[in-house]
């Protein structure tokens, strides 16, 4: 494992983001998109904090930087960030990519594509108007880190309104190692069951698919996104453990959104990816305007 890189000035920052222009303000944050190959110094931070926060859990790519071809090549993903513009600090990431590109320039502009296989519905009804996001990551360094989240989920807002074509996010959402094995196996378990999609969407390549032989949580009584999240902290507590951060998120967006099938990620110390696809109209209205 190489030796994490040293941070990038503030200074340095500080100068790339004044050439941006934010996409939404959030309590005093500023929320940006850009691609990296536009702010190469702002790339260079970003991947140093998204290699910092995963090896914390076990995961990484044990470069000094996290970063791919993805982020820079001329198809690649760009960047949603959240800015402290008082400390000059990066509070938050997310990247993204149109489903769209795919299109024209191959599944390979896809991380998922790697991890999973998508079906003809999926590609035919779903990709052409369909987000992907990947490595969601909060600086644990930044002053306003607790609203690092709460500042994504605005940026994603901000995308549904920039995209009018927008159906869907997907990607996957990651369980790193550092989950007991009894842990793991009652997650995937339970979210392949609750979340199911009505037919498959995202489909884990055979030699990557994980299968858990935990039988899921039963449904909560009075099924609810509050009462799901419930049952599953209490379940996990149990062995203490809690639900990763961005699966909460979502799945307090409503009930229907669909977690498919579960890939091990070689690339990513050898964590477990869980297929996520949420359509825009199946998110609760009442949460949904928290972030328009």
């Amino acid at each position: 494992m190489k030796p994490l890189a040293e941070s990038i000035s503030k200074a340095e920052l500080a100068s790339e983001i004044a050439r941006l222009t934010p996409m939404k303000h959030f309590r005093g944050l500023d929320i940006y998109q850009v691609h990296g190959d536009d702010a190469p110094r702002l790339m260079l931070e970003i991947g140093r904090i998204r290699e910092l926060v995963f090896r914390g859990a076990g995961a990484g790519r044990g470069e000094a930087r996290d970063l791919d071809h993805l982020d820079t090549s001329q198809l690649g993903y760009k960047q949603l960030i959240v800015w402290d513009p008082v400390t000059e600090e990066l509070v938050a990431m997310y990247r993204f990519q149109n489903g769209e590109h795919a299109l024209t320039g191959g599944d390979e502009v896809l991380r998922t594509s790697s991890l999973f296989t998508y079906t003809d519905r999926f590609r035919k009804d779903w990709l052409p108007h369909a987000i992907e996001l990947g490595r969601s990551v909060v600086n644990p360094f930044a002053k306003r880190k607790t609203l690092g989240f709460f500042a994504v989920w605005q940026g994603l807002g901000a995308l549904i309104q920039a995209y009018p074509q927008l159906s869907c996010f997907f990607g996957n959402v990651t369980l790193y190692k550092n989950f007991p094995k009894e842990v793991l196996d009652t997650l995937v378990a339970t979210c392949e069951n609750w979340y199911a999609p009505p037919e498959p969407l995202m489909q884990a390549k055979l030699a990557l698919k994980y299968n858990s032989p935990a039988k899921p949580l039963p449904r909560p009584e009075d099924d609810s996104p509050l009462t799901r999240m419930q049952a599953l902290k209490e379940a996990l507590a149990a062995h203490e453990a809690r639900i990763p951060p961005i699966l909460q998120s979502y799945m307090g967006l409503s009930n229907d959104i669909y977690l498919g099938e579960t890939a091990a990620d070689q690339d990513f110390g050898d964590a477990y990816e869980i297929a996520i696809v949420v359509p825009i109209k199946n998110i609760a209205p009442d949460v949904l305007k928290k972030f328009l």
